[in-house]
């Protein structure tokens, strides 16, 4: 086998570089090509990049240019990949129809134990080996002590050593060869239990060879069917002694129902010991039956395998623990695909790309990036002009945003008179029963600064940015200072001041989901003025009918497009909540009645599933407090109808866990979590750890995690809030 190739990246290289035009960097000759001096891509970012996507995407760049193959042929991309795809094992299916062999792979929920670096083949009276890669690519004779013959074995490779079953040619006993690949040395295992050894089949046990073989009324059987009564295996323990345990394995009473008529074969074993068996003459649909021997029990899974009929198919291998590795080993190895979309770029006589190079395909482009973490992106984004116009796609920052939205993280927002810092961290990890969470890390990602003392504020995160007023007193004057920052991209974007005739003024973000569109809302502390703006123009006057002025603890918070705010009517002197339409600049009033007026005066608003909800807390009183371990149970409303104004209510009462979990702390609602509907609090002045609490109401559980990477000083540092459903967003802002 041809092992030669061309490499356009050497070995020692450290950079490759990026074709690209009108770039500071690159000065292009008169036929356009690019010039020594083009700006270097480091290769551990390049390397970072393709070993996210996946195989057909490697396939596709592959055929961009020739200094993506090569790129894609080094052997430290290839090694990584590999590396990276054991840890996602998949099946692999080996049907064959009409003296066709096809392969089909599945996922595979477990993690491979061993991958091989070399193919090895060898034969029976004489004995050859290849090394698939070596220079000579050629087969070299082998000396073996031992005769030994028998049909073509069905082999196993096991950490570096490769088994089969074989004859002594001496003494016309069944035995077992090990050959070590690495050595090329053989040895031998000789097998008291012939009838085993004859039909059983070898598989990897652990990282340890296993001989498995079924049993029907004292006969041994290479197959498993519905009349089989145990599966027994044979594990070899020490190669040196040639020492084996044995175990029988019962089959349950169940078994013939499951199995019907299907005659099953050994396909392996998981890492959680499970057997796994397949049929040999498969029928739709087609089933894999996963044995457990620990429990007794039988567990089926379906695999499907669509695009054929798998009735018309012999199964001959079914494989688990396979990866996919992309390394190529010959070079004339060709791959076809559609002309329209992808063609191998042109080259002139001196190598370098001609301008005729077929251009990388805009979506290929932007699933690339989209994979990176932030700390990549920023780095991609430093490398040319092309690669920055890239990156400010509109395509590609949706993409991202939409990416991030299904992991959404922890946003926390520590503040004192004259600074802010924005930490984030994944989600809380669910523990396991008899087990405490983990703690969880959060990452600093910026600081902003204010000029002079004041007061700073931190709204929630909407879609990614964060809302940040600072207001100080300067000469007797108050002075207001709005500004917009991006935590992922580390953004700030300073708002236009208001001017609202030396009033107070309230201020509030939002999000408009239709148009994309941020806009910030500010209202007099009078009620008499509106005005609003968004995100890249000026402020603008607004009508509001409804005369309502500011409520002193005004904390706001966006809904799919909705802003809600609580306020007072001018006219009844009642609570209300505001709902402001950020896409039509309306305004509708919620009536606070009855019980869901002491709601709105003391409740937290929240997100209850894409709908607004009021949390409160209560002891065994009833009266609404201060959330501690004396707290009994929590009241939710949550607005099922807005046309109609109809809330519903819901009551939470506390485990009996809750006081030994919250101990001395004093807690504040976070808010609910979108995936679980957990409750989420947290610390309210913490002093040397910080924790967040998480009450499920649905199996009435309270756990408390501890946070780590934010600094609990409060001399310094006097107040920390914590949001839930933080998302990144990587799009630069004008």
């Amino acid at each position: 086998m041809n092992t030669q190739h061309r490499n356009n990246v050497s070995d020692d290289c450290q950079s490759i570089n990026l074709r690209h035009h009108n770039t500071r960097s690159s000065k292009p000759s008169d036929h356009g090509r690019e010039s020594s001096s083009a700006l270097p891509i480091p290769t551990d970012l390049i390397i970072d990049i393709f070993s996210r996507l996946p195989l057909k995407s490697i396939a596709i760049c592959r055929c961009v240019s020739k200094t993506w193959a090569s790129t894609l042929r080094r052997q430290d991309f290839t090694d990584f990949y590999l590396r990276k795809s054991s840890t996602r094992p998949q099946i692999l299916l080996a049907p064959v129809k009409n003296r066709e062999l096809f392969f089909f792979s599945s996922p595979q929920p477990q993690y491979l134990q061993e991958n091989l670096p070399s193919v090895v083949a060898n034969y029976y009276h004489e004995h050859q080996v290849l090394t698939l890669g070596a220079p000579d690519r050629s087969w070299r004779m082998l000396e073996c002590c031992i005769p030994h013959y028998g049909d073509p074995p069905k082999e196993i490779c096991i950490n570096g050593v490769l088994y089969y079953k074989s004859i002594n040619k001496s003494t016309e006993t069944y035995l077992i060869v090990c050959f070590d690949v690495r050595s090329e040395m053989f040895s031998f295992i000789e097998v008291t239990l012939q009838r085993a050894l004859l039909r059983g089949a070898l598989r990897n046990y652990n990282g340890k060879l296993g001989l498995f073989i079924s049993e029907d009324n004292g006969y041994f059987r290479s197959s498993i069917s519905e009349r089989s009564t145990s599966v027994q295996l044979w594990v070899l323990e020490d190669v040196e002694k040639q020492e084996w345990s044995d175990h029988i394995n019962l089959l349950p009473a169940l078994w013939k129902n499951l199995v019907g008529r299907d005659y099953l074969f050994f396909a392996g074993v998981t890492l959680t010991n499970e057997i796994v068996l397949a049929p040999s003459s498969p029928s739709n649909p087609f089933y894999l039956y996963y044995l457990n021997t620990k429990r007794n029990t039988v567990v089926v899974r379906l695999v499907e395998i669509q695009g054929i009929d798998v009735s018309d198919y012999y199964m001959d291998h079914v494989v688990l623990d396979h990866v996919e590795d992309v390394k190529l080993y010959d070079q004339t190895l060709n791959v076809s695909w559609d002309s329209q979309r992808n063609t191998l770029s042109k080259t002139s006589d001196n190598g370098r790309e001609s301008s005729s190079a077929s251009p990388i395909p805009t979506d290929v482009i932007v699933d690339i990036f989209s994979r990176l973490p932030l700390k990549s992106i920023a780095i991609c984004r430093c490398v040319s002009k092309l690669w920055a116009s890239v990156l400010r796609l509109p395509d590609f920052t949706d993409l991202f945003l939409t990416k991030s939205s299904t992991r959404p993280q922890l946003l926390h927002a520590r503040v004192t008179n004259s600074e802010l810092f924005l930490f984030s961290s994944s989600a809380s990890p669910h523990p396991d029963e008899n087990s405490s969470p983990p703690p969880v890390v959060a990452t600093r990602h910026m600081k902003l600064s204010f000029g002079g003392f004041g007061e700073i504020s931190c709204g929630r995160p909407v879609y990614g940015l964060v809302f940040v007023k600072h207001v100080r007193v300067l000469d007797g004057e108050t002075e207001t200072s709005l500004a917009i920052c991006n935590p992922s991209t580390r953004q700030v974007l300073h708002l236009p001041k208001v001017e609202m005739k030396r009033l107070k003024v309230r201020s509030m973000f939002g999000y408009d989901p239709v148009d994309k569109q941020y806009k910030v809302l500010c209202m007099t502390t009078d009620g008499g003025h509106h005005q609003v703006l968004t995100l890249g123009g000026s402020w603008r006057m607004l009508e509001c009918c409804i005369p309502h002025y500011d409520y002193p603890l005004l904390k706001e918070i966006c809904i799919d497009g909705v802003l809600y705010y609580k306020s007072i009517n001018q006219s009844t002197q009642t609570y209300l909540i505001v709902c402001f339409d950020v896409r039509s600049e309306k305004f509708r009033p919620i009536e606070a009645k009855g019980s869901l007026g002491r709601a709105v005066l003391t409740g937290d608003m929240v997100n209850y599933g894409g709908r607004l909800g009021l949390i409160i807390c209560e002891d065994n009183r009833g009266n609404v407090g201060a959330i501690n371990r004396r707290s009994s149970r929590f009241k939710l409303w949550v607005l099922e109808d807005v046309e109609k104004q109809e809330w519903s209510e819901r009551v939470f009462v506390l485990p009996a866990e809750w006081k030994n979990v919250v101990g001395e702390h004093r807690l504040n609602f976070v808010g609910v979590a979108s995936r679980t509907n957990e409750i989420v609090l947290s610390s309210w002045y913490p002093i040397n750890c910080f924790y967040l609490f998480y009450f499920d109401p649905e199996i009435d559980t309270v756990v408390r995690v501890e946070m780590q990477g934010v600094d609990m000083d409060v001399s310094n540092y006097a107040v920390l809030q914590t949001f839930l459903d933080h998302v990144e967003d990587v799009k630069l802002y004008a």
